[in-house]
């Protein structure tokens, strides 16, 4: 029984006792036994062995009941390099002896000398995945000399797994061992024109690293059937997979006969969107019956070529967390057996083209046995950097028309399974390319290089260095949350025809561009550090010199590790300038108003009034920051792009994000579905509150009613609980929603594809319950965020809901007074954040704007009647502060502070 203590532990103690009776009737030299209530015959040779790797994640300490019934044998490290020279002779090496020292010494010297990473590996299995590169080397390559042939299969499998710091040191380790031995280039001409021309189709930009991750990544399928591309958000992973395989595809029409390239099927899941039971199979608790699960009906599809043909590549991709328990089970398929075993008995072998391919974002919490038995592709975000996709975006807005590739409607894209030839879909919507008239012309091309060179850099590196985030980003999702603003604001304010508005266009742009800035990459800090990035920004667009102040060391100095250097074309300004008062944050862009900076004041309705009857929870009161959510959510969801709304508790996310769907948006074109999430939202809930929501179109389509585009409103976002291994499920499925345009089926395991949908959510800041979301997830959605309010903005609103309810039917002495409960109520809230503040003994004391909410709300449930003067009034509010803030307090000293 291999890997026997992955048995959970009081399943461990069952055995135990099963063991133990097969045992007692051996000794007692028995022909038959009772076990477990059957009359079982005896043989004699039975004898159970076990293998077990003890000490990390999902896995189980024996019981001393189930030890002593085992012998214990102690494995040792084997002479890797006596093994490495008799394969290396079994496959035609003649100085296999030094070859076969040579490479455990590389591997020996990366242990020591290379960073720890999660995903490196240096055991036999990374020796032999060497070895069987050597041999392939020998079979196709022959006549080159052998040192060759090894160094290069010491770099083909181990180069793609290093970060960039520890790449000149392995360079340094295998120079030293193989002197003078000079790698011939080989011939990908081929191969690199096919990339070039997938890079084009789908308007990615073929830079040297993305071209040398595509060629690992084929390299890495050419040696292992499976392995992992690990990396950040934003690194390229999928679209290397995605270009690679279009690649191959392309070979494959122009070389049918080479068996070297040939098309490509990908069959796509994510393991944490759906239980264990509903991704291996499942047995019935009632019926006893047994259910495939979607891996299952998947990789059986892929060995009998059932989709695709008999000899197209098959790549089961996994696209989601790896941790030790759901990927222990692949096990028996990432080694040399290759085969899937599932509960029901029935084994699935592995056909030769035949790809395992997983695409985590790290390997933290998985097991040295999964990572030995992978090939590992590693990409950094920070190696490709964000400037492939202002290029890709530049390239879409210039002159030259890109013709349209219409999908059925919103966010299309990705099948699985029964639907694997769709996989490779178009991009989903508010990413594809453009088709309207409009286009920039060179010249606004290169102004607008200019100022993404100018400004945009220094600002993220001020974000990085110097200010706080309310929701943590990468630099890459603030460009493209910048770019999606830039979109909406040329698509929707600037002429399209050059004969209108020719004089103030260039103007619009780069206001447009500043405007898109401060609301992109700008958004994410806080309350206090918005007035620090606002000074900043002015400063830099007076004068690039001032990076040489002292406040900016800081953002100098990272700037100076990135090589960033000023653009040459300093002497452009802004024509159109952002008023001098206040922040860059008060003023709004207004185009068709003659292109001029509009106050967010002048934009809040004057004659505010609230209707009779509204429901407290339900009343929102126009401000500077509900103006500004509002035009940010009226201008993005339209055009597709995801909206995040970050903020702390009470701040009103909800209701204006709920306001802005009901109110603001035609109900003739958009369909809102709300979703709250909690800590005990599973995916399968998740996913059947947006099937109930939504109509089906046809067979494995599912969506609004045609003609309208559903808005998926996530509330709570970061409240469902995180897993042992750090997983969210209910995450997962929205993130296989947005990154595949669908989900499986729970009951068919086929493949649904939703379309016509744009998703937005809400959510805290992590803490008091709420739990950090995954990156890959969050890199979808443009960050807008809700800051704390301040004194001034808390009394307009309340004041505003008071002075209504407290109208002309109350006694003059209390409309009078009616001020002073906001006042009186302001001032206990603050000065309860201030001095009462939560310890380990006392954990719930948190307060927030709900709690000054609670007090208002309280006193405002009072009839004319009942409040007859002033005193009434007061006393009233007492109660109310008492039962909110009092009644939280369990110590004695707290409630004679508080009274």
């Amino acid at each position: 029984m291999l890997r026997f203590n992955r048995i959970q532990l009081e399943v461990l103690s069952v055995i135990a006792q099963q063991v133990l009776t097969i045992q007692q009737a051996k000794a007692r030299r028995a022909e038959r036994f009772l076990f477990e209530g059957t009359d079982l015959p005896l043989k004699m040779t039975c004898c159970p062995f076990i293998t077990m790797n003890p000490g990390y994640a999902g896995r189980a300490e024996l019981p001393d009941n189930l030890k002593v019934l085992f012998r214990t044998v102690a494995m040792m490290v084997p002479d890797y390099a006596m093994i490495g020279e008799i394969l290396l002779y079994s496959m035609g090496y003649t100085d296999a002896k030094a070859m076969a020292v040579k490479i455990v010494t590389t591997y020996k010297l990366c242990s020591e000398q290379l960073s720890s990473q999660s995903h490196y590996d240096y055991g036999m299995r990374a020796v032999m995945a060497v070895l069987r590169a050597a041999g392939n080397l020998k079979r196709a390559e022959g006549d080159l000399p052998e040192d060759v042939l090894v160094l290069r299969s010491i770099i083909d499998v181990n180069l793609p797994k290093f970060l960039s710091p520890d790449v000149p040191l392995f360079e340094g380790i295998t120079s030293d061992l193989y002197p003078g031995v000079k790698m011939p280039v080989p011939d990908r001409e081929a191969m690199r024109g096919a990339f070039e021309s997938s890079c084009k189709d789908r308007n990615l930009q073929p830079t040297p690293y993305f071209w040398d991750k595509v060629v690992q990544i084929y390299d890495m399928m050419v040696v292992r059937h499976g392995f992992m591309i690990v990396g950040m958000p934003f690194s390229g992973k999928t679209s290397a997979w995605k270009v690679l395989a279009d690649s191959l595809g392309e070979l494959h029409s122009k070389y049918p006969d080479d068996s070297r390239w040939t098309n490509v099927v990908p069959f796509i899941m994510n393991p944490k969107s759906v239980t264990m039971g509903q991704l291996y199979g499942q047995f019935d608790p009632v019926s006893t019956e047994w259910t495939d699960g979607v891996l299952a009906i998947n990789y059986r599809n892929a060995a009998t070529s059932k989709v695709g043909g008999v000899d197209d590549r098959k790549w089961v991709l996994l696209d989601g967390p790896v941790d030790a328990i759901w990927i222990e089970n692949m096990n028996t398929v990432l080694d040399d057996n290759k085969k899937l075993c599932l509960m029901s008995g029935e084994i699935i072998a592995m056909s030769d083209v035949m790809s395992m391919i997983f695409e985590p974002m790290d390997l933290l919490v998985a097991s040295p046995a999964t990572v030995s038995r992978c090939g590992m592709v590693y990409m950094e975000p920070e190696q490709l950097g964000w400037q492939p996709i202002l290029d890709s975006w530049l390239k879409m807005w210039k002159a030259v028309k890109v013709p349209s590739k219409p999908t059925e409607g919103g966010e299309a894209g990705q099948g699985s399974g029964s639907e694997a030839t769709a996989t490779l879909e178009e991009p989903a919507r508010g990413e594809e390319c453009h088709t309207d008239d409009f286009a920039l012309s060179d010249e606004e091309v290169e102004r607008l290089r200019v100022l993404f060179h100018w400004l945009v850099e220094p600002c993220m590196c001020l974000v990085r260095r110097s200010l706080k985030e309310v929701s943590p980003t990468v630099d890459s999702g603030l460009l493209k949350s910048l770019l999606n603003l830039l979109t909406c604001f040329l698509r929707d304010s600037i002429p399209n025809s050059k004969a209108d508005l020719e004089a103030p266009r260039m103007k619009m742009i780069e206001c447009g561009f500043l405007f898109a800035l401060t609301w992109s990459v700008g958004v994410t800090v806080g309350g206090g550090g918005r007035a620090r990035f606002s000074e900043f920004l002015r400063a830099l667009i007076k004068d690039v010199a001032c990076l040489e102040q002292a406040p900016y060391g800081g953002v100098q100095t990272l700037l100076a590790m990135r090589k960033w250097t000023p653009p040459p074309k300093m002497g452009l300004r802004f024509e159109l300038n952002i008023p001098e008062e206040g922040e860059i944050y008060d003023y709004c862009f207004r185009p068709q108003d003659n292109g001029r900076w509009l106050s967010w004041l002048e934009t809040l309705d004057g004659d505010f009034t609230i209707a009779p009857k509204t429901p407290f929870s339900e009343i929102l009161v126009p401000t500077v920051c509900t103006a500004q959510i509002s035009f940010l959510l009226l201008t993005m969801l339209p055009r597709g792009y995801r909206p995040l709304i970050v903020g702390p508790t009470g701040t009103g996310k909800s209701v204006c994000a709920a306001k802005c769907l009901a109110k603001e948006l035609s109900p003739d074109k958009f369909k809102p579905l709300s979703l709250g999430f909690s800590a005990k939202t599973s995916a399968n809930m998740t996913q059947e509150i947006i099937d109930g929501q939504l109509s089906k179109r046809r067979k494995g389509v599912f969506g609004p009613p045609i003609g309208k585009q559903a808005i998926i409103m996530i509330d709570d976002l970061n409240m469902p609980e995180v897993e042992t291994y750090g997983a969210q499920p209910p995450i997962e499925l929205l993130r296989q929603l947005v990154d595949s345009g669908g989900y499986y089926d729970l009951k068919e395991k086929s493949w649904v594809k939703v379309v016509d949908t744009v998703m937005m959510c809400a959510m805290g800041p992590p803490g008091g319950g709420r739990n950090p979301t995954t990156p890959r997830f969050l890199g979808h959605f443009g960050c807008l965020s809700f800051n704390e309010f301040d004194d001034d903005t808390l009394t307009l609103i309340f004041r505003t809901i008071v002075d209504h309810t407290i109208d002309d039917q109350f006694p003059g002495d209390v409309r009078n007074a009616r001020n002073c409960v906001v006042e009186a109520t302001l001032k206990t809230y603050r000065e309860a954040m201030l001095n009462l503040l939560p310890t380990p003994s006392k954990s719930h004391y948190t307060f927030n704007l709900r709690d000054f909410s609670r007090v208002i709300s309280g006193v405002l449930l009072c009839e004319p009647k009942d409040v007859v003067d002033r005193s009434t009034l007061a006393r009233l509010w007492t109660h109310e502060a008492l039962r909110v803030f009092a009644d939280r307090l369990t110590d004695e000293a707290d409630r004679n502070w508080f009274v």
